[in-house]
């Protein structure tokens, strides 16, 4: 069975600088989220609960250092040529294998509107 390479340590990942890009309308949004098990969400709902196993997440832990529900929403998305490779390989980061049943994953696409 195939399995996606081991992520990069911290330092390799400090070294890449950040980076800020204004989308279009128009512009497609891919996303994994779970539909069921913990944390489920919708295609179009940001997650309020964490800090989970998601690498790049940004939750506060609470006064006695657990996760909590919190003002703080989330939602990972990818965009452009290798945006569903990068949703799978970030959602199945810790196992590194596509499981379809545990939290019955959906991969959706959207696209963005002007306001």
């Amino acid at each position: 069975m195939a399995k996606f390479p081991e992520p990069p340590d911290v330092d390799a990942l400090k070294s890449i600088p950040s980076q800020t890009v204004n989308l279009e309308a128009g512009e497609k949004i891919f996303r994994v989220f779970r539909t069921e098990g913990p944390y489920p969400v919708s295609w179009n709902t940001f997650r309020y609960f964490g800090p989970t196993s998601s690498r790049f997440d940004h939750h506060l832990r609470n006064k006695v250092g657990q996760p909590g529900n919190g003002e703080r929403g989330v939602l990972y998305g990818a965009i452009g040529p290798r945006a569903i490779p990068t949703c799978l390989a970030e959602f199945f980061q810790g196992t590194r294998k596509i499981n379809r049943k545990d939290g019955v994953p959906v991969l959706s696409a959207f696209a963005l509107t002007a306001h």
